[in-house]
């Protein structure tokens, strides 16, 4: 299973004219690596995953084989996709390659499934791999919520791994009550200290793109008191990503670096 219980979740690099730019990509993950970063998660929420088309997850999949990482480094993909034949496509394909420690399945957006079409879902991807799967619930962007009733019924899957989950401190807490041995990812920096008193114990980090050491510190810190301040300048940073739409703001930031990565996909980024 996993062992790492802090990972990046790394933006996508696009050009100007929003083509892929794997390089640019992979020279952030490496910046990341050279900060003690010990796993990244590519091509998820972040990393603008429904933007992309099969072609491009593949590319950027084949351009991950040149990352140099040291033993113990957890590299993480992520899948979710309307078309559960391309998700499929995807998952095999991870499967095979070495360099994949395991993967994020989110559930698709907008389509909205019923419980028992996401236990299918599950079923037909998990089934594809014996590497490690987290799941990930986030209602807000997808328009699904996975139930506590669901996921109860998956935590047979022998190589589930854990659930990231965005619903809130709440449904955190219910997770943490009914399967206590399954580990939960919070979704990001907000609300973390509650996420950690609701029974969070990893985390999928956005703003630990620009301040990798510094959200892993202060994480590390809340695990054992979680009502320990964001210390500066992390806290001003987080709160102005926060404040706007987070992978606008982020890639703005990261502008500015010698590992910049590029634009977002239009719509995302227009706005004055």
């Amino acid at each position: 299973m996993l062992e790492q219980t802090f990972h990046v979740a790394v933006p996508t690099a696009f050009a100007a004219d929003e083509t892929l730019d794997t390089g640019a990509t992979l020279r952030h993950i490496e910046w990341l690596i050279e900060q003690g970063t010990d796993s990244v998660m590519v091509s998820g929420s972040t990393g603008e995953q429904h933007s992309l088309s099969i072609a491009e997850k593949l590319e950027l999949l084949a351009g991950l084989g040149n990352l140099a990482t040291s033993q113990g480094f957890e590299l993480l993909f992520g899948v979710a996709s309307i078309r559960l034949k391309e998700a499929m496509q995807l998952v095999s394909e991870l499967h095979k390659a070495p360099y994949i420690t395991g993967m994020v399945l989110g559930f698709p957006p907008y389509i909205r499934p019923t419980q028992s079409e996401a236990i299918y879902y599950v079923r037909e991807l998990v089934g594809r791999t014996s590497k490690p799967v987290v799941l990930y619930n986030n209602p807000a962007r997808t328009g699904f919520n996975l139930s506590l009733e669901t996921l109860e019924k998956l935590a047979d899957i022998p190589n589930l791994a854990g659930i990231k989950e965005a619903a809130g401190p709440a449904q955190v807490k219910a997770i943490k009550k009914n399967l206590p041995h399954l580990p939960i990812y919070a979704g990001g920096e907000v609300s973390l200290p509650e996420n950690i008193q609701a029974g969070c114990s990893r985390i999928s980090s956005i703003g630990g793109n620009l301040y990798p050491q510094e959200v892993r510190s202060w994480f590390t810190a809340l695990l054992e008191h979680p009502d320990i301040p964001c210390p500066e300048p992390l806290h001003t940073y987080l709160a102005e990503l926060y404040s706007h739409q987070a992978l606008p703001s982020l890639k703005a930031s990261l502008a500015v670096t010698n590992h910049s990565v590029g634009i977002c996909r239009s719509p995302l980024g227009t706005a004055n």
